[in-house]
């Protein structure tokens, strides 16, 4: 009997001897970087060249990317190849805009730390009563020390009624080196992206990832933190395991966020 258990077990866990593997794109076969790999719940993240060490046994490998459809690996494959999704740019009827600021009055002696990997989100409220366009996100943060390799993961959802969907806006998701950010210069582009910023509002989640192409952790301290708002709100996460998001906290203080966007 016990010998049937552990041939059983064999069959549903993937057994790994230290393998690297590389995240490409099933048409051009090009590099798909910082791509996100769930194992057995944890959450991990290829390199800049789409690369990634395996190394142990696991009973579930997921990987996703924005704008490719989700894989799991029944078995290890190198390289992993994800399919291209088809992005539909929403109609925009040819209306004149204005550009108008959503802007945030910051704290600096308040502060968030988002813990290493975490998406961590909030709704940003549309003052103007009618639907607009982003064209740029200014993000306030601190160093606390230099890590040249840290990257910010910026995306989008749809929220409605409370209930926020649980995958992001096509094309909404943006990475951007943290180097490239100080308190001056903090303007990140989305004019490429069309991001709809819809009357009601719109759900922005934020993530710092700070280690990539292992998964083993070395890092435990975040290198940054974010300036806070005077204002404040829900708070959520992203449960990896469940793909759902989950109140965090129902009165805290939000980033500093500001946009500027055409409505």
């Amino acid at each position: 009997m016990n010998k049937l258990i552990f041939i059983i077990f064999l069959f549903s866990v993937i057994i790994v001897k230290s393998q690297k593997i590389s995240v490409v794109d099933s048409l051009d076969k090009s590099s798909i970087s910082y791509s996100e790999i769930l194992i057995d719940g944890n959450r991990f993240f290829t390199d800049s060249l789409g690369n990634f060490n395996l190394s142990g046994a696991y009973k579930n490998i997921i990987i996703k990317k924005p704008g490719y459809y989700d894989k799991t690996l029944k078995k290890i494959e190198n390289p992993v190849k994800l399919s291209p999704k088809v992005i539909n740019i929403p109609e925009v009827h040819l209306i004149k805009r204005e550009r108008k600021y959503i802007s945030a009055k910051t704290k600096n002696n308040s502060t968030t730390v988002i813990p290493l990997g975490l998406e961590y989100g909030f709704k940003i409220s549309n003052p103007y009563n009618k639907d607009g366009i982003i064209k740029s996100l200014m993000v306030p943060i601190k160093k606390t020390y230099e890590n040249k390799a840290a990257i910010l993961v910026i995306k989008f959802y749809n929220i409605s009624n409370e209930v926020i969907e649980n995958e992001p806006i096509e094309n909404s998701s943006i990475t951007i080196n943290i180097n490239k950010l100080n308190k001056k210069e903090n303007s990140i582009d989305f004019t490429d992206n069309f991001v709809m910023i819809p009357k009601e509002g719109l759900f922005i989640s934020i993530q710092v990832i700070e280690e990539f192409g292992s998964d083993k952790i070395k890092i435990d301290k975040p290198s940054i933190s974010f300036i806070n708002s005077v204002q404040k709100g829900k708070i959520y996460f992203l449960d990896v395991y469940e793909r759902k998001w989950k109140l965090l906290s129902n009165n805290t203080a939000l980033i500093g966020l500001s946009l500027i966007g055409d409505f």
